[in-house]
């Protein structure tokens, strides 16, 4: 894509007028960060770290369960978590699965997850393990074409200490009982060996993402994202942004090999904090460059 010059009297020193290479999958980029820079760090929870390698396999893992569950190309599958450390992994698994990224503000009262889980047509929902969470899950489920639920506690993704002492005082998030037939999303873990390979997509015609609108001039409609459109996207700001890393030096791109941080409190299940935080840690690894450097 070419701007139009005679429009754009300004334009960074540096900065290409052109973005290419964008007609890729989504979970391309989680896959090339894997390989480029496998043991650096992805994101950090409470102390947590967890890798782009442990990242890609855990989403390798997501992918087979959904399509043991059926999930097929073009299935949509909901995510109603605040910004935690499965969500990466939930994000990238359903769209190597082929599945349909549906993402549910996790303030949302039951009514209102419950027209956008009709509206989208999901079939399986993550939530939290957390009494308020799972119980607006639980509501919000039926007369919906939902068929499974995957409940996703804390505990594991927790600094071992933290994890042990958190559980033995009962200071950790989780909902008094679960129902027998929602599904452990540790468990999956545990039990589901990875995916030997992604579903082949058609990058600008498959859709990757439906995100809801805010409803200000009426319900939240369901805007549908093609992965190309999200590739574009985050390389094109990966190509925009240009930061000093250094004293007195002038801004330069974003350096690769984990020399910087995203500090992800923009909510991921929208557009920016997906673009900017999720993805975006995640692009500026996958491009391969032979300065030291990263995010």
């Amino acid at each position: 894509m070419t701007p139009n010059a005679a429009t754009l009297p300004y334009w960074p020193d540096g900065v290409s007028r052109e973005i290419a290479g964008y007609n890729k999958p989504v979970f391309s980029l989680l896959d090339d960060a894997a390989q480029s820079f496998p043991q650096q760090t992805y994101t950090v929870f409470n102390g947590a770290r967890r890798s782009y390698a442990q990242v890609k396999e855990d989403a390798d893992k997501v992918a087979a369960f959904l399509q043991e569950k059926g999930i097929r190309k073009g299935d949509r599958v909901a995510v109603f978590l605040p910004n935690l450390p499965h969500y990466p992994v939930i994000f990238f698994g359903i769209l190597k699965a082929g599945g349909i990224c549906v993402t549910c503000n996790p303030m949302y009262t039951a009514n209102e997850l419950s027209y956008q889980l009709k509206d989208s047509g999901a079939r399986i929902v993550f939530c939290m393990d957390h009494p308020q969470f799972y119980a607006t899950t639980q509501q919000a489920i039926e007369d919906t074409a939902v068929e499974t639920t995957v409940i996703c506690n804390v505990k594991r993704w927790l600094p071992p200490f933290k994890g042990f002492l958190g559980g033995l005082l009962g200071k950790l998030p989780k909902a008094e009982q679960h129902d027998p037939d929602h599904v452990l999303f540790d468990d999956i873990l545990d039990r589901t060996a990875p995916i030997k390979g992604n579903v082949a997509v058609d990058a600008q015609e498959d859709a990757a993402l439906i995100i809801y609108t805010g409803g200000t001039t009426g319900v939240p409609k369901g805007a549908v994202l093609s992965h190309s459109n999200l590739v574009f996207d985050v390389m094109a700001v990966d190509e925009w942004i240009r930061i000093p890393h250094e004293q007195g030096l002038p801004p330069e791109r974003m350096r690769r090999g984990g020399f910087h941080c995203y500090l992800g409190v923009l909510p991921w299940y929208h557009i920016f904090g997906m673009t900017l935080c999720l993805l975006g840690a995640c692009a500026s690894e996958s491009r391969s460059s032979s300065s030291a450097g990263g995010s």
